[in-house]
């Protein structure tokens, strides 16, 4: 009987563990096979059938890439392939939008999720984060508590965004470090960078703020390190309350 007991609860250890690699490796093979062939008319319960997925799954993996612009929608549950190239030009858009934001809004403002915020809205949050610190490495948990709306669940939230790295793992965004919950980018950000702080230097001339980047034909990047320190000193505050 004993015996027997720890069977079933080795079946289900190994079931827990293999599920989101198998998971994970039918998206890559999904994404790799969409890439070559550019399909203009996928269905998300046909891929759930085929890969024997859960929908949902389906649905909140291809919801995140709608958001990035790798898909378009045609109607409800089908969608286009636009293609991974497409996630530099949402992130340059993305990332340009904070910097301007960030003239007249708190960090906390910025970055606040709000209440069951998408996938897609996690998903542009934190890698618009890499960008607007200036880092490499982002802990999932930090980042959970400034993009928490102190009105739901924090856990709830945590749950969703690690869903979301998994995702972004997929498409070779981001890439899981050996420490717990950390994350590191590893896309080619020069391009998104740039046109995002060309962004803030022309917002700050159209607002007419007062201030040394505004006067300066490039940003300069010991100025530059000096913002990303002062915004990094006050994640880490943030991320600690």
């Amino acid at each position: 009987m004993m015996e027997t007991t720890l069977t079933i609860r080795q079946r289900r250890t190994i079931t827990k563990t293999q599920q989101p690699l198998g998971i994970s490796y039918v998206f890559r093979s999904v994404v790799k096979e969409y890439e070559l062939r550019k399909p203009q008319n996928i269905s998300i319960m046909n891929i759930a059938r085929e890969h024997d997925v859960q929908h949902r799954r389906v649905y909140d993996f291809f919801n995140m890439l709608t958001s990035l612009g790798v898909c378009r929608v045609i109607e409800r549950g089908r969608l286009a392939w636009v293609g991974l190239h497409e996630i530099e030009n949402t992130l340059m858009k993305t990332y340009a939008h904070m910097e301007m934001t960030s003239l007249c809004e708190c960090q906390a403002s910025l970055f606040n999720a709000g209440t069951s915020p998408s996938l897609g809205t996690l998903a542009l949050n934190f890698i618009g984060l890499y960008f607007f610190l200036g880092v490499e490495i982002l802990s999932m948990r930090q980042a959970a508590k400034i993009f928490y709306d102190h009105q739901s669940d924090i856990k709830s939230l945590e749950r969703r965004l690690y869903l979301v790295l998994n995702f972004l793992e997929v498409i070779n965004v981001v890439a899981h470090t050996s420490k717990t919950s950390q994350y590191r980018l590893v896309i080619n950000r020069e391009r998104i960078v740039q046109y995002g702080l060309l962004a803030r230097k022309n917002a700050c001339q159209k607002l007419m703020v007062i201030s040394v980047e505004s006067l300066l034909n490039r940003v300069d990047s010991i100025y530059l390190s000096g913002i990303y320190i002062a915004r990094q000193e006050e994640f880490q505050i943030l991320s600690c309350k």
